[in-house]
């Protein structure tokens, strides 16, 4: 694992509705990179026949929204990266909570002093969430997956890299059945040559169970994953090695220990699947 974000929460998280932060101050936990933001005005943007609100937020410089989630108290919880509100890299990880209507309640970023851009939020059953993301500031490796766990009041449970190989990808994850976590994405050890697909499964703590790597170098990357009926995956990735030629969509199903069971590719000359329902 490489350095740490964050030991200990914000003690100004306590008490918050989950997942809300309910901020009131501007706060600077350094050196450790998290940044607790004074929530500021969406601007409201156009809207078409059936669409109840839309709001742009940001800051001056640039931002991008990953993933967005409802949560209990009626509102949303959206994450992406920030390069705005001092961002100490090229992005910083950033969260949003939104009451119903879109207005901000709280925003934080996280991150070191490369990049680190969130690529996906989740919901966890015990009522906090987690996300993955690409990062340069944390971890061995280039853009290293960078798995966050935060509890029910957004303080940070722990925190881990993986593959460190070279160049990696964390795209995706999912908590499964055991209460552990499958995250998928890619390697490329040789940091300039073709990456393959990957996927990890870990306990509720992060620790890794087993590690898989699927096809042969060809610059393909698991983009998403779902567990089965069976307790075993369903990857989503993509592939040039085989298929109708170009990048087409592979489907792999696994066993519980990630194991191919089988495998498919779909579509033309150039396709392929990034979100599995």
């Amino acid at each position: 694992m490489g350095q740490k974000i964050a030991e200990a929460s914000s003690r100004a998280l306590k008490g918050a509705v989950r997942p809300a932060f309910l901020l009131a101050m501007f706060l600077v936990l350094a050196p450790l990179g998290i940044v607790l933001l004074q929530p500021n005005s969406p601007k409201a943007a156009p809207t078409s026949a059936g669409v109840s609100w839309a709001n742009t937020y940001g800051g001056g410089v640039g931002e991008g929204a990953a993933d967005v989630f409802p949560t209990s108290d009626g509102g949303y919880l959206a994450a992406g990266w920030t390069k705005s509100f001092g961002a100490q890299g090229w992005n910083d990880e950033w969260f949003v909570k939104l009451d119903a209507l879109g207005n901000i309640q709280s925003q934080r970023r996280i991150g070191g002093s490369d990049r680190d851009d969130i690529q996906r939020l989740e919901l966890t059953s015990d009522g906090g969430y987690i996300t993955v993301a690409l990062s340069d500031s944390f971890g061995a490796s280039q853009h290293a997956p960078l798995v966050l766990k935060f509890d029910t009041t957004g303080n940070l449970q722990w925190q881990k890299n993986y593959i460190s190989s070279g160049r990696d990808w964390g795209n995706s994850l999912k908590q499964t059945s055991d209460g552990g976590y499958i995250i998928v994405g890619g390697s490329d050890p040789t940091i300039s040559g073709p990456t393959q697909p990957a996927a990890i499964k870990v306990d509720s703590q992060g620790n890794i169970v087993w590690q898989m790597f699927y096809g042969s170098p060809d610059g393909a990357l698991a983009w998403d994953v779902l567990q089965t009926a069976d307790g075993g995956y369903l990857i989503a990735a993509n592939t040039t090695a085989f298929g109708q030629g170009g990048s087409d969509g592979w489907l792999i199903k696994t066993d519980t220990t990630g194991n191919i069971q089988w495998q498919k590719t779909y579509g033309g000359t150039g396709d392929r699947r990034r979100r599995l329902q």
